[in-house]
């Protein structure tokens, strides 16, 4: 308040002193690298409560949870658009909160691509990896690979496990044969083929089929 000075004063007098509220700023602060968005600050004045800017912060792979009076969220907190008043009593003093985040969850789903099952799901933090599981065996099947990293999760995914058909060859042969030469047979497991005809002969006999 301004200093005045009373002089000729002759008679009984009340001097009446004047006070006004002091003015404080709130200001908001995104609290984590990488923080998108921003805010203005408030203007606030002792004594006259007002709704807290609604928090206009984003963070890839988190939710905000509040604001806080304390960067590490151990003080005081405040909840999006709650009323305040009174936040302090310094004359233009600035009250900082800092937004407070939690880290996302994702889901990871490991599917058996052989038969559509899933193996395992793992709930894993934002840039988080998954812990594959073993994989599955299956007859006449070669497990080769899972279809899509898992090592820097940031949603929620499915990874498939691959599998190729083993091969393997039919050989023939001609148990006695005279004459006569024939080639392997390339297979896949679960493929079917017709065997190639004979083309062995021997000499008195005569080819009766294949065992």
């Amino acid at each position: 308040c301004s200093t005045r000075t009373a002089s000729n004063i002759t008679t009984d007098t009340t001097i009446t002193v004047n006070y006004r509220p002091n003015k404080y700023t709130i200001r908001f602060d995104g609290n984590a690298t990488g923080v998108s968005g921003s805010m203005s600050d408030m203007q606030m004045e002792y004594d006259k409560a007002k709704n807290l800017t609604s928090n206009a912060f984003s963070l890839s792979g988190h939710s905000w949870l509040n604001w806080n009076t304390a960067s590490a969220g151990n003080a005081k907190s405040y909840s999006n658009g709650q009323s305040v008043k009174n936040l302090t009593e310094t004359d233009g003093g600035i009250v900082t909160l800092y937004a407070q985040w939690s880290t996302n969850a994702y889901t990871v789903t490991f599917v058996d691509g052989h038969n559509g099952k899933t193996i395992k799901q793992e709930s894993v933090k934002y840039g988080g990896a998954a812990t594959a599981p073993d994989m599955p065996k299956h007859e006449g099947y070669t497990s080769t690979h899972w279809d899509k990293r898992f090592d820097n999760v940031t949603s929620n995914i499915t990874v498939t496990l691959e599998y190729i058909a083993n091969e393997y060859a039919i050989n023939f042969d001609g148990n006695g044969a005279t004459s006569g030469n024939m080639q392997p047979l390339q297979m896949q497991y679960d493929k079917e083929k017709n065997l190639t005809a004979n083309s062995f002969s021997r000499e008195g006999y005569t080819w009766a089929g294949w065992n």
